[in-house]
């Protein structure tokens, strides 16, 4: 019987037994925290900056030359407790010697409507999607993180041809953007 190349989506490739451990699938998609295991090859394929974005009109815009503790005087916006974007932002405040206060937790999907609606800043990876209207990108020199999407494999599995002809295509694809 033909086997096809199974692919799934982020995080949901490490659970269970529908995991890359259980030799389910072929691939999945993760990001930096979510994987730390020696039978799992991560392969980076995108690096996105992550910025700290405010509404136009929110008074962190008048700060002529903006540090990481100008960030304590207004209320924050983070991702999901426990998300792979909120563990980068809390090792980055903790690495800084600052806890924000952050006032609201969201999805990504949602981040950007919340600082639009001014109800604080927020660290937003820089994907290439355009922002919302009414948001700035504001520059701190602290503040150098990255998020990276990697394509996670099993070291030790024997991919089909499909899924050979998928990872060349990845990689491939990869070179274009690292």
């Amino acid at each position: 019987s033909m086997r096809r190349a199974s692919i799934i989506g982020q995080s949901k490739a490490f659970s269970g037994k529908s995991g890359l451990k259980n030799d389910k699938i072929d691939f999945g998609f993760c990001s930096d925290s979510e994987v730390q295991d020696d039978e799992i090859k991560l392969i980076r394929l995108i690096e996105y900056p992550i910025k700290l974005v405010v509404n136009e009109k929110d008074p962190l815009c008048k700060i002529q030359q903006l540090h990481v503790k100008d960030l304590m005087t207004a209320p924050g916006i983070s991702y999901t407790e426990g998300s792979s974007m909120d563990q980068e932002i809390q090792k980055f405040f903790k690495e800084q010697e600052i806890t924000p206060d952050i006032h609201y937790r969201t999805s990504s999907e949602e981040i950007q409507n919340f600082v639009s609606c001014g109800l604080g800043w927020a660290l937003i990876a820089q994907n290439g999607v355009p922002m919302m209207e009414g948001l700035k990108i504001l520059e701190m020199p602290e503040l150098k993180l990255k998020r990276n999407t990697y394509l996670a494999m099993r070291k030790d599995r024997e991919l089909s041809k499909i899924a050979q002809k998928f990872l060349k295509y990845v990689l491939s694809y990869n070179k274009k953007f690292i």
